[in-house]
């Protein structure tokens, strides 16, 4: 079957992935696969996070510099597939699902790489997983207020209005003192919230009235050994003993 490449635009025989064994809509792993920095090299195999998205570590180091951002994932780009498939499998509410139509890849400062290393190696060091069960990082939705119009076509500069959860957080990372967000309590106490079900985040997202669309974060948590609960707790302060998250 001849396509139309995503990548490359040129025509040519469909590219088999061998995972699904379906003929995709690129002529070839390397253009499936593209690097997202430098456009040539296929992306990284076997690596986990931001390194998915690129060939090496030198095109990774290129996009975590002194200030944060968003450069836009091209639709023609598998990681923009990949976020797209993960959103539409984990909508799970029975209300009509919403439609993937931009994705961005966030950079980080090196100071935020910093904490969320640090504080990944403590989680590791707890101990609170065996060899059996493993640390656990996971990609976890994330909903809240877009006072701006970041991440609509054409703009990808943050603003710097407070009440912007998004670029507070791009900007800053999270906030633990505004974990009440728009809610005024937590569910599960003082925490900073995430979740695997995108259509639970959803719920969250809420964006000017000029803007049709809403925006999410689709953020690597690093969740070790997690509690889990079956009933609110909302005086939690942290999990209980043994456990790294809820």
């Amino acid at each position: 079957m001849a396509v139309s490449c995503k990548t490359c635009k040129r025509m040519g025989s469909a590219w088999i992935d061998p995972q699904s064994g379906r003929p995709t809509q690129y002529c070839s792993e390397t253009c499936f696969t593209v690097c997202l920095n430098c456009h040539i090299n296929p992306r990284a195999q076997g690596v986990s996070g931001p390194a998915s998205l690129f060939c090496s570590n030198t095109c990774l180091s290129l996009t975590t510099g002194d200030r944060p951002g968003i450069i836009e994932i091209p639709e023609s780009h598998k990681g923009f597939e990949d976020v797209s498939e993960q959103f539409d499998r984990q909508w799970r509410h029975k209300v009509a699902k919403k439609k993937v139509k931009k994705v961005y890849f966030v950079i980080l400062d090196r100071q935020q790489m910093a904490n969320y290393n640090a504080h990944k190696e403590k989680v590791e060091s707890n101990n609170h997983t065996s060899a059996s069960r493993q640390m656990v990082e996971m990609k976890m939705w994330h909903g809240t207020a877009r006072i701006c119009l970041l991440g609509n076509p054409g703009n990808t500069q943050l603003c710097e209005d407070a009440g912007c959860g998004v670029c507070g957080i791009i900007e800053s990372s999270f906030d633990l003192g505004l974990y009440k967000g728009t809610t005024g309590w937590g569910r599960f106490g003082r925490a900073i919230y995430s979740s695997a079900t995108s259509s639970k985040a959803a719920t969250y997202s809420k964006s000017p009235r000029v803007s049709t669309l809403n925006a999410m974060l689709l953020a690597t948590v690093v969740v070790g050994n997690p509690e889990i609960l079956y009933q609110d707790s909302p005086d939690r302060t942290q999990p209980s003993p043994g456990y790294d998250s809820v």
